[in-house]
């Protein structure tokens, strides 16, 4: 991937957006284990559907559904995102909070993870959160997915007094 963003298309998020209403599963163990081993992480809480540590620095490894995955994967909702990214699998599946007034800091991620696309879907956000990678600002609006490039240093700022939610898709392309 060359560009900073690549559009892959827009879906409806209220299926994802309804389940957020009915639980709050950000404080667990992966969100405490991530914000201590990433410390840009540290305005972040996450709800790991399929994820390990282990995967990151693996890209041929499928990561294994967590306890989560039951709860928020909705197959009618995930099957028409696969449909829309084109032929492939995921990665990892993660639902990913930024705290009101939060920063996620510039960064790279390291070459496990960049092996794979890296796909944001805004759930919840405002204009007030700005994403960019490398030079390039911009919002992510609502159900857009957007594959960014996180080969390049990119950042996140909640500039809102609102949660901001991402469902983030590591894709491996067949």
């Amino acid at each position: 991937m060359r560009g900073s963003y690549n559009i892959l298309g827009n879906i409806d998020t209220k299926p994802i957006n309804d389940l957020l209403e009915n639980y709050d599963d950000w404080d667990n163990k992966y969100t405490r284990d991530r914000i201590k081993a990433y410390e840009v992480h540290t305005d972040t809480m996450v709800i790991p559907l399929q994820w390990s540590f282990e995967s990151l620095g693996n890209p041929e490894l499928i990561a294994p559904k967590t306890e989560f995955y039951d709860k928020y994967y909705i197959p009618e909702f995930f099957d028409q995102l696969y449909d829309i990214i084109e032929p492939g699998e995921p990665v990892r599946i993660l639902l990913a909070l930024l705290k009101p007034g939060g920063l996620i800091p510039f960064h790279s991620d390291a070459p496990g993870i960049t092996a794979n696309a890296r796909i944001h879907i805004p759930i919840i956000t405002t204009e007030d959160v700005r994403f960019t990678v490398g030079i390039k600002e911009r919002h992510i609006p609502q159900g857009e997915l957007c594959r960014i490039n996180n080969d390049k240093p990119h950042q996140v700022v909640n500039g809102s007094d609102k949660d901001r939610v991402h469902l983030i898709v590591d894709y491996k392309f067949f």
